[in-house]
């Protein structure tokens, strides 16, 4: 069993038997694979720099990899027509089908998708089928008859061995879906991969949907993302339940379930981020569900530090920040189970769980609308982004008074996005200037926090390094530089293959360079284990939209 994790941009290889993995080789903007006949593996992408799709045939046993073909000949391997983010699936007679867009221009969203057949030997490709009015979410083949299925947001369709085109059905699939064909011949549909995945039997001579495992069926282990499935030798269905990480084995009559593969290290509760912070003892703390979770960064055991029963005061309900005060106490923000904003900041006692309301209805000062990013000052202040007042407040944290530092009446400059916020070693706040519209425009906001000024820290045009999309600050390293997030693409939408970057960045003078490529959205220094500052190191790494997050199997 192979897994294609795009946002950390590895492939790793499962033994289904024994649920022992190993990373096979680093993967750079694939998006989806195949496996040969003859064991070779197949990896599908899109080139941003030459705006071309590709396929990359890779050693199974290696993880030496060399290009099969690619879209713009000359000189590429291959000959034309065109095509762009591609999806295959590999027939049993080693005959490769492609299912892409012929628009450069707009891969991912277009009034036509065609079906290339490739050949396996010369790379050779040629139209196999157009399908009208359509944007391709996924392919898959049918063993048991040749048959080539399509999913798309309008319908599922057919393609007959002979080229026949037909619709297998014709009800509406919103979010596009992922298509699994079982040895059998049994079409699985999983309607909404990243959310509320519902997956159905699809009847091949009707095309009516039979839903056998939903979210919320009641059955274990919970259902509640799979941005993948793919049909096992067995005949049984599996499926990537991103908020765990695990491989999940369908019984594809029942919905029945069991884990096949749990790649977590240590014993206890399974965190699902993406918070994650690090106290002035090296103890790491993360977010699951309603509780927070404190996990041994020697062991990884995990064990609830705060909710689910732990500590008492008001309940933990859908954290969205964390901040380690002075003391390694954690000052949290949280949403209501519905999504709505929790107006009070808690403290949550770092050795008995205990919560108490630190600002919010206690306190006096202005009133925020939804504290939502948290920041401790060097000075001992709590900051507190206010998305919907694009403020930012200052909090004492002894009595819960609040000031507002910066907001469109306090200082001059860009919006306050509140994405995210640090204080940094030079004693000012940074935030991200939000997604740009413009690709490359992405920057980093320096707060002052005497004036509430906001100018351009990073980016757009300040300082050297990469252009980025959107650049959000997540921590400080020992050098007093900024540990940026950053993405080159948007990471929504169909088709959406976002390049996921760590950047280090000098306040000072605006330079970044790249620490990491992948799918960072928290991270956390953990301190030296002596007085030198300077052995401080990365720690922790967690999805930047988990949801959302891309993993393929085969």
């Amino acid at each position: 069993m192979l897994l294609l994790d795009t946002f950390h941009g590895v492939l790793v290889r499962v033994d289904l038997t024994t649920g022992a993995w190993a990373q096979l080789a680093e993967v750079v903007a694939r998006t989806d694979l195949a496996v040969e006949p003859s064991g070779s593996i197949l990896l599908s992408g899109e080139s941003v720099a030459l705006r071309s799709g590709e396929i990359f045939r890779m050693d199974p046993d290696t993880g030496a990899s060399a290009l099969f073909v690619q879209s713009d000949p000359p000189p590429s391997p291959g000959a034309a027509p065109e095509f762009h983010a591609p999806r295959l699936t590999v027939q049993p007679n080693g005959v490769i089908d492609l299912c892409c867009s012929p628009y450069p221009d707009d891969p991912y969203v277009s009034d036509e998708s065609t079906v290339l057949r490739v050949d396996p030997t010369t790379g050779a490709r040629m139209p196999y089928a157009t399908l009208v009015g359509t944007s391709v979410s996924d392919v898959a083949s049918n063993p048991t008859n040749g048959d080539l299925y399509v999913s798309t947001a309008e319908r599922i369709v057919g393609i007959h061995p002979d080229a026949t085109v037909f619709t297998l059905s014709a009800a509406p699939i919103p979010y596009g879906g992922l298509l699994a064909v079982t040895t059998d011949g049994t079409i699985v549909l999983d309607e909404d991969p990243g959310n509320s995945p519902n997956l159905s039997r699809v009847d091949p001579a009707t095309g009516d949907r039979t839903p056998f495992a939903t979210t919320g069926d009641g059955l274990l282990p919970a259902v509640r993302g799979l941005p993948a499935i793919v049909a096992s030798p067995d005949g049984s269905l599996l499926g990537i339940e991103c908020f765990s990480d695990t491989l999940l084995r369908f019984d594809t009559a029942t919905g029945a379930r069991e884990v096949a593969f749990d790649p977590i290290v240590g014993s206890g509760p399974l965190v699902d981020g993406p918070l994650v912070a690090i106290d002035h003892h090296g103890r790491i703390t993360m977010a699951s569900g309603f509780a927070l979770v404190r996990i041994d960064p020697v062991s990884g055991d995990r064990s609830v530090l705060s909710g689910n029963g732990i500590g008492t005061g008001d309940a933990l309900t859908r954290p969205q920040s964390l901040a380690v005060a002075p003391d390694d106490d954690l000052f949290v923000t949280m949403r209501q189970g519905n999504g709505d904003c929790r107006t009070n900041v808690l403290r949550v006692d770092a050795e008995t769980g205990d919560r108490t309301v630190v600002s919010g209805n206690v306190g006096a000062g202005p009133f925020w609308g939804c504290p939502t990013q948290l920041a401790f000052g060097l000075d001992g202040y709590l900051y507190v982004t206010d998305p919907p007042h694009d403020a930012i407040f200052r909090v004492d944290p002894s009595n819960g008074n609040r000031t507002v530092v910066s907001d469109p009446s306090h200082g001059s400059g860009p919006a306050l996005e509140g994405a995210a916020l640090v204080y940094g070693a030079d004693g000012a706040l940074y935030t991200s200037a939000g997604w740009s519209n413009d690709p490359g425009r992405g920057s980093l906001l320096r707060v002052d926090l005497g004036t509430g000024d906001r100018v351009v820290a990073s980016g757009d045009g300040v300082g050297t390094g990469p252009a980025m999309l959107v650049m959000e600050p997540r921590a400080v390293d020992s050098d007093g530089k900024l540990l940026v997030a950053a993405a080159d693409q948007p990471f929504y939408g169909v088709g959406a293959n976002p390049h996921a970057y760590v950047l280090r960045v000098d306040p000072a003078t605006g330079d970044s360079s790249l620490v990491q490529h992948g799918d960072f959205g928290a991270l956390a220094v953990m301190p030296a284990p002596e007085p030198d500052a300077s052995a401080a190191a990365l720690v922790a790494f967690v999805a930047f939209a988990r949801r959302t997050r891309r993993t393929h199997a085969a």
